[in-house]
């Protein structure tokens, strides 16, 4: 299982919200980039970055810290938030990241479907639901798409790499909605990355033991609820 450390940026610094709340916003470190090495010095091989300030539509104050943290990590990076446009996908592509796409999923599909055969393996569809409905902008606005319209639209653009976020689990502490990533497993041919809710170790067994392709992590870690490294061990079991 591949192991995902992440990287929420707003006005320039490391944050964690719960639930997607922007009012929840929590400063964990005022460095990304310093946060990105250490993850990787602790073993990390991909990181999962996401641009707050975009995915809320707010002024994007990152002035170039996300090319800073590419440059400072020899590993592969998915960045999402605020990707709604050609040209803030494509700029991102050339850089060298993998970009994970939200909102813009309900809205431009022959385009996304067009960089998808430009850029193969390099597209990621993001799947964030509250009740079983798609959120977006940020999480603030519902698209009124169920969960499995959206992912039957997804597959038909060409991406198979999804994160599924069950957003009312997202910062909690209180484990993933599994139900929700099993049916999804059971009934999609999906490389399916979990995200939200991972409060402990044994959250990430439970996620391993699905024969997942990959996990998300960000509060728990902040939190210092287990290790970066004590959760490699986990994903790498076996």
């Amino acid at each position: 299982m591949e192991l995902y450390p992440a990287i929420d940026i707003m006005g320039g610094s490391c944050v964690r919200l719960t639930k997607g709340n922007f009012d929840t916003k929590k400063v964990y470190f005022d460095d990304p980039v310093f946060v990105a090495k250490q993850f990787v010095s602790e073993g990390a091989k991909r990181l999962h970055i996401v641009n707050l300030d975009g995915a809320g539509g707010n002024l994007d104050t990152s002035d170039g810290l996300f090319e800073n943290i590419r440059k400072a990590v020899d590993i592969p990076i998915q960045i999402g938030g605020g990707i709604r446009s050609l040209k803030t996908a494509t700029d991102y592509l050339n850089m060298g990241y993998e970009i994970v796409l939200g909102s813009w999923l309900t809205k431009s599909p022959k385009i996304i479907s067009k960089l998808v055969s430009d850029f193969p393996g390099r597209i990621i569809a993001s799947i964030d639901c509250k009740d079983g409905i798609m959120s977006t902008d940020g999480w603030q606005n519902s698209s009124g798409i169920k969960r499995d319209d959206m992912i039957r639209s997804i597959l038909t653009m060409g991406i198979k790499r999804m994160v599924y976020t069950d957003i009312d689990t997202d910062g909690m502490f209180t484990g993933p909605n599994i139900n929700a990533l099993e049916t999804i497993m059971r009934s999609y041919d999906v490389e399916l990355i979990a995200s939200g809710g991972v409060g402990s170790l044994e959250d990430l067994k439970k996620i391993y033991a699905m024969n997942i392709y990959g996990c998300i992590v960000g509060k728990a870690l902040y939190e210092e609820r287990f290790t970066l490294t004590d959760a490699l061990e986990v994903s790498n079991a076996g």
